[in-house]
């Protein structure tokens, strides 16, 4: 937990210091929920990430909103609280039109958020096609990432049981 907690202070120190309405608190804002939902805080998690849809608003941007409301949605789901996973849907097929690259974190989320087993299987591809870019002494460290780690275990456990 010690690397979140310094994580979450850098995230807030950095929104302190910028000027009152810079952009870039977006980004500082969506740090912070992210660290406190990987801490289990998802009360305070889902208010930083109203904080985020308010700055996003005022400031009309638009990068990040699928890997952002994902976050938002999986908050709200640990909650129990509703949501419409149809804006996800639409998120999706607007990011898949756009040509944009899913990171192989954000494969996962959809998975825990949807529980679609097809985003499971393309984030344990993106992970095994980064570690074929990794040098082969780094291949270990790599593997030990926490998220690829988690990627792996659970393609395992889910898919690996079919096999």
């Amino acid at each position: 937990m010690g690397s979140f907690d310094e994580g979450y202070k850098t995230f807030e120190s950095n929104l302190k210091q910028r000027p009152k309405d810079s952009r870039g608190a977006v980004w500082d804002l969506a740090g912070m929920g992210s660290i406190l939902f990987f801490q289990r805080n998802f009360t305070d998690s889902e208010k930083i990430w109203e904080r985020v849809f308010e700055e996003r608003k005022k400031h009309n941007i638009v990068w990040g909103k699928l890997e952002m409301t994902t976050f938002q949605y999986l908050t709200l789901n640990e909650l129990g609280k509703e949501f419409d996973l149809q804006i996800i849907r639409d998120l999706i097929k607007e990011k898949e039109s756009n040509s944009e690259d899913f990171s192989e974190e954000l494969f996962f989320r959809l998975y825990k958020l949807l529980g679609d087993e097809k985003y499971l299987t393309k984030s344990y591809e993106k992970v095994q096609e980064e570690l074929n870019k990794v040098e082969e002494d780094l291949k270990a460290v790599y593997l030990d990432y926490p998220i690829e780690k988690q990627i792996i275990a659970e393609y395992k456990k889910v898919v690996g049981e079919k096999d």
